[in-house]
């Protein structure tokens, strides 16, 4: 099987970001190129294997739109003239697996069904960045001014791997109405850096840009075990109790994470003030003032914990399905979830304060003098920053889940088919204890945070959410409606400070108990309205659909830090600055109410 696929899309992080404006996106152009030679065969009446080996490439380009210097401003967070880097990015998995099936009818008093078999791939990444003049200034718009320019050692052209060998056994046996499936999976992964080098750069022409093989970055090898029951509780199919239990350990990104972390050919830049004498807010070589902050990977700071362990979930779910009549099923399941060792970093040189102090807290409407005014505490940097990295897990870290979804199921019957659910979930962090700025273990534990992402990418504790679906054909013409209703909770978020620290940069505090605001909760519904004709096999389907019917503008995302922020009247560039409250003010407001018009021909 071969198969390729184009994704354009033009102006990326247009649509998704405020921060950004037309000529500050990217254009995004990707190929996916997929081979795959599958072979399976019947051995015998009890014996199947299957055999596959594919290759799955992916070239992942974010081109730069102009050959403008980027610029940023510091005031309103939006960056203009061009996107700060562009990216091509070489994502390939080779990968060879085998599963093998026997049945046996009966063996110790049940009907056994075994399955075992191996799995390995490779997954080599290539990330080339470059950016316009190798800069990026930043100025005011608040006051005007350049504030500072980075100087950056592109282009860059990194390289990381990751190979994964898993060995894997199953055996699922019935016992009259009692199915129970128990197995267990070995893997060895191991992540590397490859020999690779980067071009000259233009403002470091002496820095080393070669750099040899580094194996064995992390090794793991881990099992995870798998155990799962069903039993149907009246004996005659329509009611079963389910219960399961599972640890599954994460597959590190061979283009993220330790392996960037470690790698010295991931970044060297020089941050200065910027001079910006002719007041163009353009850099010039010249304008940059005093001493450089350097910001770089440098393999003589970084170690990693010789006790480094793999990040995973334990995972625990119950529940009961039942067939309340034919094409209705109704379930209840309740998951239990908890999130461990995940990476950390640390400083062993940290040289912060080890007492806390105290600094005036402006309160949620950012001025001070204020009714809501307070006091907050932090940890200073008042010595010689030393630049150490050490990686590890955080092991007292817990992230977990809590969450019954109840569901009903209509399959399509009398020209109708729904799905509704609803689901009462708690997410919570607690412990986290291990970091390279101590402020970020200030007000840690709580309801997970709009601003924290848990491993599976989910984002904010959501208490309630509750989902409808469904679709009706009318007795005549094929003409459809289908219909979806989509409500859930607020994500919440935590106030913040950036402070100065006396030597050293800037850190963040949460100044509130985390999680102690939420955003209002989001109801949207769509409808679709379609017609089908069919001519034999083939079928032409014509639609409209009508999205966020109520044109819902509901913020989805608001800023964190407190103070107050400076806008533009209208988004006017020569509009009257406006200084609000920036805590809580929208970031991200849900889509408008919009209609598309869709033409599908299947043949």
């Amino acid at each position: 099987m071969y198969s390729r696929q184009y994704y354009k899309k033009p102006q990326r992080f247009l649509i998704a970001s405020n921060l950004a404006v037309r000529e500050s996106t990217v254009n995004e152009d990707d190929v996916f190129d997929i081979y795959q030679v599958l072979w399976n065969s019947v051995i015998s009446q009890r014996f199947f294997v299957d055999a596959r080996v594919g290759v799955n490439k992916i070239f992942f380009p974010t081109y730069l739109n102009t050959t403008e210097q980027t610029l940023l401003d510091s005031a309103t967070n939006i960056r203009t003239r061009n996107f700060n880097v562009g990216t091509e990015r070489w994502r390939d998995r080779y990968q060879a697996n085998a599963t093998a099936q026997y049945f046996v009818d009966s063996f110790l008093g049940a009907r056994h069904e075994f399955k075992f078999g191996f799995d390995h791939a490779h997954a080599p990444v290539e990330n080339r960045a470059s950016r316009i003049d190798d800069v990026e200034p930043v100025y005011s718009s608040a006051t005007g001014l350049a504030q500072n320019v980075t100087l950056f050692a592109t282009p860059f052209f990194t390289q990381t791997a990751v190979d994964v060998t898993a060995l894997y056994a199953q055996d699922s046996f019935s016992v009259k109405r009692l199915t129970v499936t128990a197995g267990v999976r070995w893997e060895r992964l191991e992540g590397y850096l490859p020999e690779q080098s980067s071009p000259t750069s233009r403002f470091f022409p002496n820095l080393t840009r070669s750099f040899p093989e580094r194996p064995d970055v992390v090794n793991w090898k881990t099992a995870g075990p798998r155990l799962s029951a069903a039993y149907d509780l009246l004996g005659n199919g329509k009611t079963a109790l389910k219960a399961a239990v599972g640890r599954y350990y994460y597959v590190i990104g061979a283009g993220g994470g330790i392996l960037d972390g470690v790698n010295p050919n991931a970044t060297y830049s020089e941050t200065y003030n910027w001079n910006d004498m002719n007041s163009d807010r353009r850099f010039q070589s010249g304008e940059q003032t005093g001493n450089p902050v350097i910001n770089r990977v440098d393999p003589t700071t970084i170690s990693i914990d010789p006790n480094y362990r793999r990040p995973y979930t334990d995972e625990f779910t119950g529940g009961i399905d039942h067939e309340l009549f034919p094409a209705l099923r109704l379930s209840a399941i309740f998951t239990h979830r908890l999130e461990r060792n995940p990476q950390a970093t640390s400083n062993p040189a940290n040289p912060f304060d080890t007492f806390l102090t105290t600094r005036p807290d402006a309160g949620r409407d950012g001025v001070l003098g204020t009714g809501d005014d307070g006091v907050f505490q932090f940890y200073d940097r008042k010595s010689t920053v030393l630049n150490q990295t050490y990686f590890t897990n955080d092991r007292s870290y817990r992230q977990t889940y809590n969450g019954l979804e109840i569901t009903a199921t209509k399959r399509m019957s009398n020209r109708w088919q729904m799905l509704a659910g609803y689901t009462y979930a708690r997410s919570r962090v607690e412990g986290l204890s291990v970091n390279i700025n101590p402020n970020t273990l200030i007000n840690v534990t709580g309801p997970l945070a709009g601003q924290n992402t848990n491993f599976n990418g989910q984002i904010g504790d959501r208490p309630h959410q509750f989902k409808v679906t469904g679709t009706y054909v009318l007795p005549f013409y094929d003409i459809g409606l289908a219909a979806n209703l989509n409500a859930q909770s607020g994500i919440p978020i935590t106030r913040q400070v950036a402070l100065a620290q006396t030597v050293g940069g800037v850190s963040t505090v949460n100044v509130e108990p985390l999680g102690s605001f939420r955003l209002p909760s989001r109801t949207v519904g769509d409808l679709r309205l379609f017609k089908t004709q069919r001519w034999g096999a083939r079928e032409l389907e014509a639609s409209v659909d009508f999205n966020n019917l109520t044109n819902n503008n509901v913020a989805w995302d608001a800023r964190t830090l407190g103070g107050t922020i400076n806008l533009r009247q209208n988004g006017d560039s020569t509009g009257a600055i406006n200084t609000l409250p920036q805590f809580a003010s929208p970031a991200q407001v849900y889509g408008p109410r919009n209609v598309r018009f869709n033409l599908a021909f299947r043949f």
